[in-house]
């Protein structure tokens, strides 16, 4: 992300790493924001957050896998399930054939199909993160709180 203008908000958003980079002086992103302060000198400058990512969004294959071997072990039916949604892979493929030629490879689950049946079966794991994330908007809107009646 560069620069946006924001009519609505009469606003120039960027982004955390286009700010950082714009306080360089003479660099081509403070030249930039320049250019567009001198363009709309009304509208005030936001830097933009990145939204909150949830573990769901946050998870991989590894982390998929490692919790499964460690929660089920690695000779579940959890295990296997998770197996049978992977299938088998071009390099599993060449080492169990002895000539290295492959000719059939089973079709995989998608990744996003894979996180949807780990969420569903270990269902604990969202109610953590959701309880989590309540913990933590609670400790800011208090810190909130506190600093305005202060």
């Amino acid at each position: 992300m560069s620069i946006i203008i924001n009519y609505r908000k009469n606003a120039i958003e960027i982004s955390k790493t286009f700010s950082k980079k714009a306080a360089i002086y003479n660099s081509k992103e403070y030249n930039d924001l320049k250019n567009a302060k001198a363009d709309f000198p009304t509208f005030r400058v936001c830097v933009k957050s990145t939204p909150k990512r949830s573990m769901e969004d946050k998870i991989t294959m590894n982390d998929i896998v490692y919790y499964v071997t460690k929660k089920s072990g690695a000779e579940s039916q959890e295990m296997e399930t998770l197996k049978e949604l992977r299938g088998t892979s071009v390099k599993e493929a060449k080492k169990a054939s002895k000539d290295g030629y492959i000719f059939k490879v089973e079709e995989t689950a998608s990744f996003m199909e894979i996180k949807k049946w780990f969420f569903a079966t270990y269902s604990e794991l969202a109610e953590k993160s959701d309880k989590r994330q309540a913990q933590i908007d609670k400790i800011i809107a208090e810190a909130a709180k506190s600093a305005a009646s202060a």
